[in-house]
């Protein structure tokens, strides 16, 4: 079999700033711009602006906003094998993301955390076919929403010890995509491929000699081409410091679970 490659090239000149603001006691501002010169794409800027203000000594409320653009990388542009053939056309996406929560300190050992945040994508890039059947193709779908939920708990335990909780519910609005590829139906390897809830469990215990040991789990449910699959994911951490030194060690899916990330693509065990 014989294959044939060519080189590609793009120029891009960028710059970036970022500035912080106290204002007042309690209120903190943050700002950041970024401006991106494409030969082929254009000129981009991506502001964002933050703002965090602790409404007594034991709540703070804050919100952010920005804007974010990606261009198309080469393998969404030139990729071809027997399962994938990119389309050079594909053009950038954009996206508006806003996000805002409260920190809430109990005492000197309690931390609840509820964030709520929003992105609206346009033009985003996604590999899709309207059978398993025909080849990936990669096009810029018009419009995705995701408005999603974090919350998390935080115990702080006696000799530094950690016990920490957190929940992610996510919905995404994608009607676009289902009939974006000229078929009544669509699918789709990124974009529909997400999990709608997930919960982890994480700890750092202290043992003696100084050995911190750190598990952590996560549940995930996961949506693939409106098919649920659930898994969970069991990882571990072992360090110990030796003065300004630490040998570390660490294991992930320590049960050997077999899951995909992206269709097709199966993750370590």
């Amino acid at each position: 079999m014989l294959f044939r490659s060519r080189d590609h090239a793009t120029n891009r000149v960028s710059a970036f700033g970022e500035w912080r603001q106290a204002l007042g006691r309690r209120v903190q501002a943050d700002a950041s711009a970024r401006i991106d010169r494409y030969d082929e794409f254009g000129t981009s800027a991506s502001p964002s602006l933050g703002i965090s203000w602790w409404a007594s000594d034991a709540v703070r409320v804050r919100a952010s906003g920005g804007r974010a653009f990606r261009v198309p990388t080469f393998t969404e542009r030139y990729y071809s094998d027997p399962a994938n053939l990119a389309r050079e056309e594909v053009g950038p996406e954009t996206a508006w993301s806003g996000e805002g929560g409260a920190d809430v300190f109990v005492g000197q050992s309690w931390l609840f955390q509820a964030t709520l945040f929003r992105r609206n994508e346009r033009d985003v890039i996604d590999w899709l076919r309207a059978t398993p059947a025909d080849r990936w193709r990669t096009y810029n779908v018009h419009r995705v929403e995701t408005l999603g939920l974090e919350l998390a708990a935080k115990r702080m335990l006696a000799r530094g010890a950690l016990l920490q909780v957190g929940y992610t519910g996510v919905d995404v609005d994608a009607a676009t995509v289902s009939t974006f590829c000229g078929a009544p139906s669509c699918l789709s390897k990124y974009v529909l491929e997400y999990a709608p809830r997930s919960l982890n469990v994480g700890a750092l215990v202290t043992l003696p000699g100084a050995i911190k040991v750190a598990p952590r789990l996560e549940v995930k449910h996961r949506r693939r081409n409106a098919i649920a699959t659930d898994y969970a994911l069991v990882d571990l951490r072992v360090s110990r410091a030796f003065g300004r030194y630490e040998v570390r060690a660490e294991g992930t899916n320590l049960g050997d679970t077999v899951y995909q990330e992206i269709t097709g693509v199966a993750m370590p065990g």
